[in-house]
């Protein structure tokens, strides 16, 4: 079994597969402080609670967008998990073409994106992953990344009403019931799910239009659940993408014993 990593800013998405299918996904919040001791528990109890022991596993793979974890997480995942993980960066080997000073500081989380898109459903294609920012990147049906946009992710949006506004309350973020709201809770859900749903079909037309072609949309992130039956726009929701592609390019890149 292969241990999968998808560290994000707000949180880490565990998966397990085994050859090709997904066995388990769990999700964890990504704590900076935390030591290789509370990180590593914490993994033992994500794969525990999924019936899976740690001599279950034959590799590990890590893709993370907050580099001060590096060195936490590796060591975590050697000491209680018995595996020396591999770390997927800007260097791997891919399918995708991309300009060399582009990669430098394109997200791993996108490559990996990219890559599973780009094998699990050809192309073209836009990929729109909703996690603690929005990013959009559009492939060609060859790989080539034409480009992409980043915007604040629904939590952030969330986060900066309670800040700013002082009469705003907290809220679980869930869908909203209905375009117009009685309650300010529930305007304030109208406002961030409709309003991301807005920005997504503006994004989605608009890049149709440049390319002129009818890309094939695909949605993956944590939040991405919230927009469906909501817009059209989205024409795939694949969760495990991420994950998928972080396996393809531990496959690609890590020698095999």
């Amino acid at each position: 079994m292969l241990l999968v990593l998808d560290v994000g800013n707000t949180n880490t998405t565990l998966g397990v597969f085994l050859g090709e299918r997904l066995t388990a996904r769990s999700r964890l919040p990504t704590k900076r402080e935390a030591s290789p001791e509370e990180y590593g528990k914490a993994l033992l109890a994500a794969l525990g609670a999924a019936g899976i022991q740690r001599e279950d596993l034959c590799a590990a793979a890590v893709a993370s967008v907050v580099p001060e974890l590096k060195n936490t997480l590796e060591h975590a995942v050697y000491s209680h998990l018995n595996q020396i993980p591999y770390f997927a960066d800007g260097s791997a080997k891919t399918g995708i073409s991309i300009e060399p000073q582009r990669l430098r500081s394109f997200g791993i989380d996108r490559l990996a994106d990219l890559e599973a898109a780009r094998r699990d459903y050809g192309g073209p294609l836009l990929v729109i992953d909703f996690g603690t920012a929005i990013t959009y990147d559009v492939l060609t049906e060859t790989g080539v990344s034409l480009g992409g946009a980043i915007s604040p992710g629904i939590q952030i949006c969330a986060e900066a009403l309670w800040e700013k506004a002082a009469q705003l309350p907290r809220f679980s973020i869930q869908r909203p019931e209905a375009l117009l709201a009685k309650s300010t809770v529930d305007s304030m859900r109208s406002g961030l799910i409709f309003g991301c749903a807005g920005q997504v079909e503006y994004f989605v037309r608009e890049c149709k239009k440049l390319f002129q072609t009818d890309l094939t949309v695909i949605a993956t992130g944590g939040c991405s659940a919230l927009l469906r039956g909501i817009t059209d726009a989205i024409d795939i929701y694949d969760e495990n993408l991420t994950l998928k592609g972080i396996r393809y390019l531990y496959d690609r890149n890590h020698p095999k014993n």
